[in-house]
């Protein structure tokens, strides 16, 4: 069931993320927060017993959204550099190729507003 609970957070999180990137142009880390509220919520929607383990849950499907998104956000901006639509370029983008945009791309704010998302995601989902 957390399992179920997991892909389901992380897919529609990540497509609502980079939609959001897609419209502002800018990376939107502050998505990285919604996330982790939104993986707590589910998780106790879910009846996941509270603890450690809840938490720790919060934390992965918090990480494991913000690499999808990344992937997703620097693939779509790069396809729209090359002339794709950003559907097209998830499947033609490399992972070495949107790991390079995103470090070149993501700056302190949006490290912050990751370990921001941590704790939020460990402290909602205990």
């Amino acid at each position: 069931m957390v399992l179920l609970v997991a892909v389901v957070a992380v897919a529609g999180v990540a497509a609502v993320w980079s939609g959001l990137s897609l419209v502002f142009r800018s990376n939107c880390a502050w998505m990285a927060v919604v996330t982790a509220l939104d993986a707590a919520l589910l998780l106790r929607l879910a009846a996941v017993p509270a603890g450690p383990a809840r938490a720790g849950w919060a934390i992965a499907i918090t990480l494991a959204t913000v690499a999808v998104a990344w992937y997703l956000v620097s693939a779509a901006q790069i396809g729209l550099l090359m002339g794709f639509r950003p559907a097209d370029a998830v499947w033609k983008i490399s992972p070495g190729l949107a790991w390079l945009y995103g470090t070149t791309n993501f700056g302190w704010v949006d490290a912050a507003w990751l370990l921001g998302a941590l704790g939020i995601a460990w402290r909602f989902g205990r």
